[in-house]
């Protein structure tokens, strides 16, 4: 018997506008109330997490205190089995 690793399910979402200066705007189609989210530089170092509440299908991430650069996005929902999706985008 062989079993493969159970694959996460991803968030339907679309992040903009990339690039930014000052937040992300994540639109959603679940109708979650809220996300998680992470921001880690190229070399894997977290500098940013927090809980963004969603309002109208819509959350708002604050990116305005990072410095110009490359970073990934780690988004997931709230619930006992969480989908996550990661982004790529630059702050400029």
């Amino acid at each position: 018997n062989i079993s493969l690793p159970q694959q996460d399910e991803i968030l339907p979402l679309s992040i903009y506008p990339i690039p930014s200066s000052s937040y992300l705007k994540v639109e959603l189609q679940n109708g979650q109330s809220s996300i998680n989210y992470q921001i880690v530089d190229l070399n894997g170092k977290q500098l940013q997490s927090g809980t963004a509440k969603v309002n109208q299908g819509k959350a708002k991430i604050d990116i305005e205190d990072l410095p110009t650069g490359n970073y990934t996005l780690l988004i997931t929902e709230e619930s006992s089995a969480p989908a996550k999706t990661i982004f790529h985008f630059s702050k400029k």
